[in-house]
């Protein structure tokens, strides 16, 4: 049974309205996505670089940190040099000497900490510049030890968790 005439353009300018409605729609959205997008691209143009320009490594806000103080403090072990120097987390700082000697014997070469340390002296100052805020109260070599101690630590650490 066919459709009456006057039905079927009633059907036909509604499905055209619909469609112009949703070209409009697609055409709003779409200019809400333009001007969310220069929003956004503006807020970063406008976003400050980290002091070395490449910061990584941040230190956790003082805001969050005086929520709950004793949360953001090292109990055990310090990786980095944020809490380098605590006096309580001074025992593992014997483990993780004893894990870098160990390493270097199964290498059977102590000439290797030379290669190490040559290796490392180099990258001290863009180190540095991964960190949030000036790394101080650490000298070059001060800052070459940490490095390799917490490397083979944390090394270590992830060979013992991937061997169960």
């Amino acid at each position: 049974m066919a459709m009456p005439t006057s039905r079927k353009k009633t059907k036909e300018k509604s499905q055209k309205k619909k469609k112009a409605m949703n070209q409009q729609v697609d055409t709003v959205t779409g200019l809400m996505m333009q001007l969310l997008i220069e929003a956004f691209k503006t807020q970063l143009e406008d976003t400050k670089p980290c002091q070395g320009g490449h910061s990584e490594i941040f230190e956790v806000p003082s805001r969050l940190r005086d929520l709950e103080p004793a949360a953001f403090k090292p109990r055990i072990v310090s990786i980095g040099p944020y809490h380098h120097k605590h006096e309580h987390l001074k025992e593992i700082e014997t483990h993780k000497w004893q894990l870098l000697k160990h390493v270097l014997e199964q290498r059977q070469s102590l000439l290797m900490v030379d290669d190490l340390w040559s290796s490392m002296l180099p990258l001290v100052n863009d180190t540095k510049k991964c960190y949030d805020k000036p790394i101080e109260g650490l000298t070059k070599s001060q800052f070459v030890e940490m490095m390799l101690l917490n490397a083979c630590f944390t090394l270590a650490l992830l060979r013992g968790s991937a061997n169960g």
